[in-house]
């Protein structure tokens, strides 16, 4: 999930909304290109949630509809860094 990772930093250094659709630019970047059902596309959100419990991003209780085909409007999450977050992504962006 390098790339993911990757990705995180690069919005965080920007100070850029962290949202499913930023991560995978509208689902442009992803896991799984056929996207089926039950696919490695489910990988996106789990790696929300350890990003999260890794203390890099929080929930901010907001949410916007998607703007990727495959979500087809449904509505996502918006995160924001944590103060460890953006030592992290400052860190792994410079390396």
């Amino acid at each position: 999930m390098s790339w993911m990772d990757d990705r995180l930093a690069e919005l965080i250094a920007a100070g850029e909304p962290i949202t499913a659709d930023t991560v995978t630019d509208c689902g442009r970047l992803t896991l799984d290109p056929s996207h089926e059902a039950n696919s490695l596309n489910n990988g996106i959100g789990s790696r929300f949630r350890a990003w999260g419990a890794d203390g890099l991003i929080v929930t901010t209780g907001r949410v916007v509809k998607s703007q990727s085909p495959k979500r087809k409007g449904g509505m996502i999450q918006i995160w924001e860094a944590t103060p460890r977050g953006i030592t992290w992504a400052r860190s792994r962006i410079s390396t």
